[in-house]
Order: structure tokens, then C-alpha cells, then sequence
């Protein structure tokens, strides 16, 4: 039976259109991720040769110079407990969210003749909208190909279920037609191929699935469902339309869409969810010791803590050193006002080496925007700051310890003197600290390859006409925004 559902919150603009397969991350499907620390009834032993994790953070010894994990033959901590009927309205948001996030698609591989490329690009997050699950004709209509004066076909059918050209361009002809009037033709031309192959893919896979998870839903489960999209579509009106269902209407309609379209869209999400839940979540494993182990060398770099430093720092302004009544100085006005903003920069370095506090003159000083706080901008990492202040982050970690003050920094319109208050070494990540993230990591991709799986075996008896989809995406390519093209 499918589990309880809840509330999701606010779902994105229908401009955000969601990638199913992006929204059904492992861990945004009712897994115990926030659950990991507690403790509840021990799950069945692992099997021999396994040593599982599950259930606790693996304690490192701390006495290999690298946090190698114990010995496989070491005991269990703990195991998890599992949530497998975790409640899947927070999960749609989450997916919604993260999907959004993501906007724009990346670039494509070519597809092969007679069926689109493998499934791991997948994870090309450009989205994937709803389509019109009506019945397909018993042959796709062909048109005229403009651009090439062949015949293009105007739908693709997948399993008797069509996807048309809108259902392709509609959540994202806005953004083509920006960058059709801001992109080169050239460049906009390779960008609107990767965008349409990837959005037919996406489409199919969906429909696939959508297909497969509707088989043997019960008419109480479709209830469930029905109620939560009823649920989801309130608290949208309420959060972004001030609760008037006509507002929300009218930016469907200008959206090219309409409430049962939006409707339909919600609760295909839903039922995929419930599908994947209930098919994927329970074939993925607890990871073993040397299995995160292996994660932890990947993704060592990444989560090392930086090295980052305190910065104080004094600015003195170039057109502070401006005569009175001088607004836009000449040649003349701007290279005195220059000398003598060095000057002072120079004076004041002195007494920093001399001893004087750094806070009490940057406070009488500086012009900086942080002089008030004594000059102190708080901590501060390599790139972490516009392009003005790079000469003086530079400085900063140029300075062997935190009594050094550093040498005048010119640019053009001010001169800086830097100090680091406080240095906190790079560090390595630590094994047992990090295993939370690596777990998430490993039951993350490890849901990603079952779902690919899953994607590929569909793909090898489904039913696709055209068999060359390349027909059907060049009659998206024909109806999209062209360069140059005005709304």
C-alpha cells in the first residue's frame, strides 16, 4: 500500500518545470536521511562478507596519519532504522526546488538512429514537463520541414501516448527566445539542438514511467493522490497569488497552460514517486566500510575545509584626498589627490608597525565600509570577494602570521593595508566526520544507477514512433524561436 501523504509546500513557477528523474533522488524519497542518529529496532545483520554501516557513523581511530577506516572484521555500531513509508509531499517540493534551481540544460550527445543515448545523461537537469496523455493516432502526422524541405513528424508516440511539439517548447520557450535574440546564431543553433534532444528524452522517459507506475495504483491510493494535488495547488494560490484562484489561472494562461494541465503535472509527479519508492529505495544496501571508503578518496578534495583568514583592512580613497569643492578633478587634480592618498597610506602603515592599533585607526581612517567594525570583514577565503578586493585578499595570505601588517596595496581608485586577526589552517576531512555525507553520497548514486537500469529496460520494449527520432526533433526545432526573433 502506498504511504501517507502530506503537505508540500509551495511548488516552483511553472516556468521551473521539473526533471522527474532529478526530483526522484534517493534521498528526496522517504529514506531515513534526517533520521540517521536515532536509534530504533536493529535491522537484520548484514550479510557475510558485508560490514554494515547503517545505522551509525563508523568511529576512526584517528591513529593512521590519513583516517583510514577500521578493519571490515571490526563490530557493528548500530544499525538504522528504515522509514520506507516516509510521507512523499516534502519530497516533491525538495525535488521541485532542487530542479529549479538548476535551470538551464547542458550540452547532448548525438542520439543513435533509431532510439536516444544511454540513459546516464539523465542527469541533464533541463527539466521535464508534462505531456498529453491522449490516444496517438495510428500513424504520426507528418509535415513539411522548412528548413530542409523534407518531412519532419509533428508528434512522438511512446507505448500509444503522444508528446507533441508544445509539450516539448512550452516550458522553456521563454528562456530559448532570450537567448535567441542574445546568443550568436551559431551558438544559439547548438544550444537549441541539446536543449530539444534533451527535453524528447526526459519527456519519453517520463511517459514511460509514468506508465509503469500507473499499472496497479488502487482507486484509494488515486484518492490520496488526487487530495494531495488539491492540497498543493491551494497552497500555491495562497503563497504566490494572495489566495485568488483567478490570479493563478491567468499565469497559467499566460504560461500557454491551463489548471487541468497543471493538475495532471502534479499528480503524475506524485505517482512516479510512489512507483520509485516502492520499486528502487528498498534494492539499495546499506554501503560497506570499504565502499565509503572508496567515496571518501573521490571526494577528498571537496570536503577539505580551506585555509581562511580574518581580514582587517584600511582603505584610503583617492577623491578623499580631493581638494575642497573638487568633484571631477583634472590630470593635475587626480595625480596630487593620488600622491597624496599614497602618503597617507604610507604614514599610517608606519605607526601599524610601530605598534598602533589596526581597529583604532582604521575606525578613524579608513573608508572603508567596514571601518566602523575597527576595519574587520570577519573571515575571508580565496575568491571569495569581488574583483576590487582581490589585491588585498592576496595580500592578506601573503602574510606569514597574524602580527604582520601588510605592504600598501594600490588600485585605482584607493590604496589598502591589510592584517590577517586570526589564520585557520586547511584541513583534511575527516573519515568519521564526513560519513553522514558519504553515505547520502553513495545511497545517491547508487539510486541514480538503479533508475537507469530500470530506464534502459523500459527503452528496450517500448513501443517509439518515429523510429528515428531526429524527425520529430527537427519539427521542435522548426517551431522554437529563431535568432533574432522578437516576441
Amino acid at each position: 500500500m502506498m504511504g501517507q501523504f502530506r503537505a508540500a509546500g509551495p511548488r516552483p513557477r511553472k516556468s521551473h518545470v521539473v526533471c522527474v528523474l532529478v526530483l526522484l533522488r534517493y534521498d528526496d524519497l522517504g529514506h531515513h536521511r534526517r533520521n540517521r542518529h536515532r536509534r530504533g529496532a536493529a535491522a537484520s545483520p548484514a550479510p557475510k562478507g558485508r560490514q554494515s554501516v547503517a545505522g551509525g557513523v563508523v568511529r576512526d581511530s584517528g591513529r593512521h596519519p590519513r583516517n583510514r577506516p577500521p578493519p571490515p572484521n571490526q563490530p557493528q555500531r548500530g544499525e538504522r532504522t528504515h522509514h520506507r513509508g516516509r510521507e512523499l509531499g516534502v519530497l516533491v517540493l525538495a525535488g521541485c526546488i532542487a530542479a529549479a534551481l538548476v535551470g538551464s540544460i547542458q550540452g547532448c550527445a548525438q542520439d543513435k538512429p533509431n532510439r536516444w543515448s544511454d540513459a546516464s545523461d539523465r542527469a541533464r537537469q533541463s527539466g521535464a514537463g508534462d505531456a498529453n496523455h491522449t490516444p496517438a493516432e495510428s500513424q504520426a502526422a507528418f509535415v513539411p520541414d522548412a528548413a530542409g524541405g523534407g518531412s519532419v513528424v509533428s508528434v512522438l508516440v511512446v507505448n500509444g501516448r503522444t508528446i507533441t511539439v508544445d509539450d516539448v517548447l512550452q516550458p522553456v520557450r521563454a528562456d530559448l527566445l532570450k537567448r535567441s535574440q542574445s546568443m550568436p546564431a551559431d551558438q544559439y543553433a547548438d544550444y537549441l539542438m541539446a536543449a530539444v534532444r534533451d527535453r524528447t528524452r526526459l519527456l519519453a522517459r517520463d511517459t514511460m514511467i509514468y506508465q509503469e507506475a500507473s499499472k496497479n495504483i488502487t482507486e484509494s491510493e488515486q484518492q490520496q493522490v488526487d487530495r494531495m494535488v488539491d492540497q498543493q495547488i491551494r497552497e500555491q494560490v495562497n503563497a504566490e497569488f494572495d489566495g485568488r484562484q483567478t490570479r493563478f489561472e491567468k499565469a497559467l494562461a499566460d504560461q500557454n497552460t491551463s489548471l487541468e494541465r497543471e493538475r495532471d503535472r502534479i499528480r503524475r509527479e506524485l505517482t512516479i514517486s510512489r512507483w520509485l519508492r516502492m520499486t528502487i529505495v528498498p534494492r539499495i544496501a546499506d554501503p560497506t566500510r570499504d565502499e565509503l571508503w572508496k567515496v571518501f578518496e573521490g571526494r577528498r578534495d571537496e570536503l577539505a575545509a580551506p585555509e581562511r583568514r580574518q581580514m582587517q583592512l584600511i582603505e584610503i580613497s583617492v577623491l578623499s584626498q580631493l581638494s575642497d569643492g573638487v568633484t571631477v578633478p583634472n590630470d593635475d587634480q587626480a595625480a596630487a589627490a593620488r600622491a597624496a592618498a599614497r602618503r597617507h597610506a604610507d604614514a599610517l602603515r608606519a605607526q601599524l608597525v610601530a605598534g598602533a592599533d589596526f581597529a583604532e585607526l582604521a575606525r578613524t581612517h579608513s573608508r572603508d565600509i567596514h571601518a566602523k567594525q575597527g576595519g574587520q570583514w570577519g573571515w575571508v577565503t580565496r575568491g571569495s570577494l569581488r574583483a576590487r578586493y582581490e589585491p588585498a585578499v592576496e595580500a592578506l595570505y601573503a602574510l606569514p602570521s597574524t602580527s604582520d601588517i601588510s605592504h600598501v596595496i594600490e588600485i585605482p581608485d584607493a590604496f589598502f593595508i591589510v592584517r590577517a586577526s586570526q589564520i585557520e589552517p586547511a584541513r583534511e576531512p575527516d573519515f568519521a566526520a564526513v560519513q553522514p555525507q558519504l553515505i547520502d553520497h553513495y545511497r545517491d548514486a547508487r539510486f541514480n544507477e538503479l533508475v537507469d537500469e530500470q530506464i534502459q529496460k523500459m527503452q528496450a520494449s517500448a513501443e517509439i514512433r518515429p523510429a528515428n527520432i531526429n524527425l520529430f526533433v527537427q519539427a521542435v526545432i522548426n517551431a522554437a524561436p529563431q535568432p533574432l526573433e522578437t516576441p
